[in-house]
């Protein structure tokens, strides 16, 4: 409806807003707007429709009833005849102006002139009351962001209003947008509006909604998305079977969910393990294909190994969290132990050797564990606040200097650790009671531990400029962190937008965090 204009009016013109933005308006609803930039409302005229704002804790509003118009407690006449409704323009200084657009094109202003006063300008035609400025459109005001999970060069968030928004790669759909382009904008997942969790790996997102069920997107060729087919999806697809989630897990090619009775249930790839021994697995052959010297078991594959669709895994049946790695899974139990199953090459079982296992088995030494995260390496936080980690060690993510695999959980070098973030790159991050900030170590190679430099860190070092975080994740190439204030900051590989930031491509790295655009 407004228009830029530059033609003089005969009556003294006035600019009222240096930029206008349309909002949805409901009759005798309360808008609150930020009125630095201005906002134009749409009122009908039929019944009672009230207009309210705030400027510096002081509220202001316009009314249209009985065929006249109030602005705050001063009647400034009549509605003009044969007009359906008005659009209430919200200048800068929280001051109002209604356009009123009747027949004929004829168009009727009620607003405060340059100096103070209540006019009313009437044109007709092509001709124009004061210069209005050039209308914009902007999204409603984001909710804020509490959570986030990071994969392979992407990074999602959930919002506080349970919806989903993700940027970076995207070539197998791992933004949920419904396109497989990849973008540094933060873009809506579609039809997720209920997030209660969110948690990611490589090449997939699952969420946890809150009707406790289970949703996931992206890479899907080993059945990850647990939607009964060897597909990826733009959009997120429905987890069959399970409706009772608490917990869930995704790792390279499986993902996992604690339900409500303390059974885990995993779904997809089967080829190292990571879904035991149960026979809708394929366990046996893989047991075979495991056992097997002349392949090395990282490299194992076993056509066909998995499910498709949820299945329980066998010997846990009192979980609170389970937690997704490359090939093998853990989970914590009720008492605060800690199971693992699968591919043991690099001792991600923790049991001090290098076998495989298709059957949970406890990790040696570890009791009341707080909270877990699975990955190469994982790690356990117990109640006192001590922090273990095991498996691979080769960028020294498991915080020895020895590069040798870590077969037994060993203590890193924090005290009072709050949470560990583990990804599917070589680093690690963790937060601190102690410690206002984040600390990170391992493979630095293109800046992902937030430090300024590109050097492997071989103990926990603080990233900088990270204000108050209260979460932190790594993915693969990067580290994101969410500080109090509701800003998020990440650093590392932009290659493919993970960070947020509109260049691309190679040399697009960050060793000092940025913030993220959008969120």
């Amino acid at each position: 409806m407004f228009e830029a204009r530059r033609k003089k009016s005969r009556r003294s013109a006035v600019v009222v807003a240096s930029t206008i933005v349309t909002l949805s308006f409901a009759a005798n609803a309360q808008v609150t707007v930020a009125v630095s930039a201005g906002v134009a409302v749409p009122l009908a005229c039929d019944g009672t429709q009230v207009a309210r704002w705030s400027v510096n804790g002081a509220e202001r509003s316009v009314t249209v009833s009985g065929g006249r118009i109030r602005i705050g407690d001063a009647d400034v006449g009549a509605v003009p005849d044969e007009t359906a409704g008005a659009t209430v323009a919200i200048a800068p200084d929280g001051s109002p102006a209604l356009e009123f657009v009747g027949p004929n094109g004829r168009t009727t202003v009620v607003g405060v002139d340059g100096r103070g006063r209540m006019r009313r300008w009437v044109a007709r035609g092509r001709a124009r009351p004061p210069a209005w400025a050039q209308p914009a459109t902007i999204e409603p005001q984001k909710a804020a962001v509490v959570q986030l999970a990071a994969g392979l060069d992407f990074t999602c968030a959930r919002l506080a209003d349970g919806r989903v928004e993700c940027f970076g790669k995207n070539d197998y759909g791992q933004l949920g947008n419904g396109t497989t382009t990849r973008s540094a904008r933060p873009v809506f997942v579609q039809g997720i509006t209920d997030a209660i969790d969110i948690r990611t790996y490589q090449a997939h997102t699952c969420v946890l909604r809150a009707n406790h069920t289970v949703a996931c997107w992206g890479y899907g060729e080993d059945g990850q998305l647990g939607q009964g087919a060897r597909a990826s999806s733009n959009v997120p697809v429905a987890v069959r079977g399970i409706n009772d989630a608490v917990h869930i897990s995704a790792g390279h090619s499986h993902s996992c969910a604690v339900r409500r009775n303390g059974s885990v249930w995993c779904w997809g790839s089967n080829n190292l393990g990571q879904l035991g021994a149960s026979p809708a697995a394929d366990g046996p052959r893989v047991a075979a294909a495991l056992a097997e010297p002349s392949t090395p078991p990282q490299h194992t594959a076993v056509t066909g190994a998995g499910s498709l669709v949820p299945i329980e895994i066998a010997g846990v049946r009192d979980a609170v969290q389970a937690g997704c790695g490359y090939g093998h899974t853990c989970a914590l139990r009720r008492d605060g132990t800690v199971w693992c199953w699968g591919l043991n090459n690099y001792g991600q079982l923790g049991d001090g050797t290098r076998t495989h296992r298709l059957t949970p088995s406890a990790v040696p030494g570890l009791s009341n564990v707080r909270t877990l995260a699975v990955s190469d390496p994982s790690c356990a936080i117990t109640m006192n606040g001590q922090a273990l980690c095991w498996g691979n060690n080769s960028m020294r993510q498991t915080g020895l200097i020895d590069s040798a695999a870590t077969l037994t959980p060993s203590p890193i070098r924090l005290t009072s650790v709050i949470d560990i973030a583990i990804g599917p790159g070589s680093h690690v991050c963790a937060r601190t009671q102690t410690f206002v900030g984040a600390y990170c170590w391992g493979d630095n190679m293109l800046g992902e531990l937030g430090n300024g430099s590109t050097q492997q860190l071989t103990s926990p070092a603080p990233m900088r400029d990270v204000p108050s975080p209260v979460h932190v994740v790594a993915g693969q190439n990067h580290t994101c962190v969410l500080s109090r204030d509701g800003t998020v900051r990440c650093a590392g590989s932009n290659r493919e937008g993970a960070l947020g930031q509109e260049r691309m491509g190679i040399g697009a790295e960050h060793s000092m965090p940025v913030i993220v655009q959008g969120l």
